[in-house]
């Protein structure tokens, strides 16, 4: 799904949250974020929205059969880093280490 396709979608939801009061989306987590009143009660991962539960409405989630949100954590949290072009990837090879990590 292309950037433009995302925020269409995001902005087509944050319109049906309109009846609740006024919603918005911000971009983040590679999707979006859903706020009202500046708290953040739902999230768009690609064309899938996802909304806080709790308790009491749980319950109605789980009948329907709607699945979690769910991610896997990278093994290192907090390792942020951008890949290198495709063209230098070592896929199923051992990388070439810089002249200084090999001392």
């Amino acid at each position: 799904m292309s950037n433009r396709q995302q925020q269409e979608f995001a902005d087509y939801i944050v319109e049906l949250m309109q009846s609740l009061g006024p919603a918005s989306a911000r971009r983040m987590f590679g999707g979006y974020g859903i706020f009202m009143d500046g708290l953040m009660f739902g999230l768009i991962i690609g064309r899938t929205p996802y909304f806080k539960t709790d308790a009491e409405n749980l319950p109605s989630f789980s009948e329907r059969g709607l699945e979690p949100f769910t991610y896997q954590r990278r093994p290192k949290a907090n390792d942020h880093r951008s890949r290198p072009p495709r063209s230098r990837l070592y896929l199923g090879q051992r990388q070439p280490q810089p002249e200084a990590d090999r001392r």
